[in-house]
């Protein structure tokens, strides 16, 4: 049977404080009961600290507040989420005067009451257990909203000095993931720009690692010069490694040995697509030749 389990996500306007702001996680373990952060809602690991829906509570009461906060003008809030099941979600970004609104409705995402709604499959949103990246930027009185840093809507803004001081993300159940929440009013000053998470931090270090010795994430690899032909006449001339790109996550496999059910070897290469934010990798299927020395 589907269900329905609202994510809300609350600007509400109050008395102001300071910006910016991040979720702060490193005091915490795996199992705790974080309160001081929301109501329900349970420290799990997810390629880092997240914070998920308590399962002995009501999902709908699961929920993450974040108040006293100022952001006004042009800033910018960014959430590292991961949702899972066929729910349907809405994010509110409010104050006394404005609301910013983005709707998930099962297959579709909007921005907004009036932009079109999209299939989630024709935009950079990524299913499965991939934690997807939100980025709200705001300047002057148009929100524009960034789905793994691509652009998905623009929406304008009726009241561009409204003041947003409460961030509230409710119906968190146990199977979802929030890996980090920040914001910042955006200036010339550096400092007040959002920086990574420490969940991007954690997936940034893993690609460094991969690339700075690649037996680490189970790439072996030679370091002989070879001179190989595929199966197709293409040449491979160079040296065994591994080779990835970090900007734009392809990691290429010239040689890869594997055995089959008689112990015979045979060396393929092969390509790789790195999923947005993990350390995920999907395999290029018309990329693979068979390579003979």
């Amino acid at each position: 049977m589907r269900y329905i389990l609202p994510f809300l996500l609350f600007f509400v306007f109050t008395k102001a404080y300071a910006a910016p702001f991040e979720m702060d996680l490193s005091s915490y373990e795996v199992g705790d009961v974080p309160n001081a952060l929301g109501e329900h809602v349970i420290i799990k690991e997810k390629d880092g600290l997240c914070v998920t829906g308590h399962s002995n509570a009501q999902n709908a009461s699961s929920r993450l507040l974040f108040d006293n906060l100022n952001l006004s003008g042009n800033f910018e809030v960014i959430i590292n989420i991961d949702f899972n099941g066929d729910n349907t979600y809405h994010l509110f970004l409010q104050s006394k005067v404005a609301e910013i609104a983005f709707h998930h409705y099962d297959d579709y995402l909007q921005l907004g009451g009036i932009n079109e709604k999209i299939s989630w499959e024709e935009t950079n949103w990524e299913g499965g257990d991939v934690v997807n990246t939100f980025r709200f930027s705001v300047k002057s009185n148009v929100a524009k909203l960034y789905i793994n840093d691509v652009f998905f809507q623009t929406l304008v803004l009726d009241n561009p000095s409204a003041v947003y001081t409460n961030l509230e993300i409710v119906g968190i159940d146990e199977d979802d993931y929030v890996c980090g929440v920040r914001g910042a009013n955006l200036s010339d000053d550096p400092e007040t720009v959002p920086q990574l998470s420490d969940y991007e931090k954690g997936v940034q270090a893993g690609k460094q690692e991969c690339i700075n010795n690649p037996q680490s994430c189970g790439i072996s690899v030679a370091d002989n010069n070879t001179t190989c032909t595929t199966t197709d006449n293409v040449e491979v001339t160079g040296k065994a490694n591994a080779s990835y790109e970090p900007t734009t996550g392809h990691l290429h496999i010239p040689f890869l040995d594997i055995q089959d059910l008689f112990g015979g070897i045979t060396t393929y290469q092969v390509d790789f697509q790195q999923k947005n934010s993990t350390l995920d990798f999907t395999v290029d299927t018309e990329s693979i030749k068979a390579v003979v020395e």
